[in-house]
């Protein structure tokens, strides 16, 4: 499809994560924002135009995007690209539409950009429900550990911040069903990457 409006060459049609996950907008056709040529193969890596957002997990994203087609998963079942609309809900095509879509807009907008570093090992005690700035806000996989006393129980998950009522704030981890599911033990510690308390 032609870029042959403001519109289709300077809002988001959708959305992409790289390796390093590092997220980049594109316009509909695939090209960077203000990018107005649709013919020429395009590099995001080797362009300024990637950012690290905390928060925004493929949890996240699934409760934006409720139409599943919309997202595509990589091997290991995370997000790496979803789109914000499809040619028959082109906002352009109907004014209901612009609705659904700034919604949405407006949900991505409150997503900070993530700058810590990147080598970081944290590990930070979590008191559940009291020390709100102890928990992760990032979208990287943690490292959640129960107590001792617990049995030591660990798992791979991410935080999810927001209450939806569909979605309680906590560590969600992915089941057999590819369903997210909240750990079902208190959770005493979390920890990034390979660093284990004890």
């Amino acid at each position: 499809m032609a870029l042959t409006d403001f519109f289709r060459i300077n809002l988001p049609y959708g959305i992409q994560k790289n390796e390093e996950g590092y997220w980049s907008v594109f316009n509909r056709e695939y090209k960077p924002l203000g990018y107005n040529e649709s013919s020429s193969l395009v590099d995001f890596n080797k362009l300024p135009v990637h950012t690290k957002y905390k928060g925004l997990t493929s949890l996240q994203i699934t409760k934006l995007i409720k139409n599943r087609e919309h997202i595509h998963l990589d091997e290991s079942g995370e997000v790496w690209r979803f789109f914000l609309y499809e040619d028959k809900t082109n906002p352009q095509s109907s004014p209901a539409y612009w609705d659904e879509y700034f919604t949405k807009i407006k949900s991505l907008s409150k997503f900070e950009v993530d700058e810590i570093s990147e080598d970081r090992r944290v590990i930070k005690p979590v008191i559940w429900n009291t020390v709100h700035d102890a928990l992760p806000e990032d979208s990287k996989l943690l490292t959640v550990l129960s107590s001792k006393q617990d049995g030591e129980k660990q798992a791979l998950a991410t935080y999810n911040s927001f209450d939806d009522g569909e979605f309680k704030p906590g560590f969600y981890v992915i089941n057999d069903n590819r369903e997210e599911v909240l750990i079902d033990f208190k959770v005493y510690w979390w920890a990034y990457e390979d660093y284990f308390p004890y």
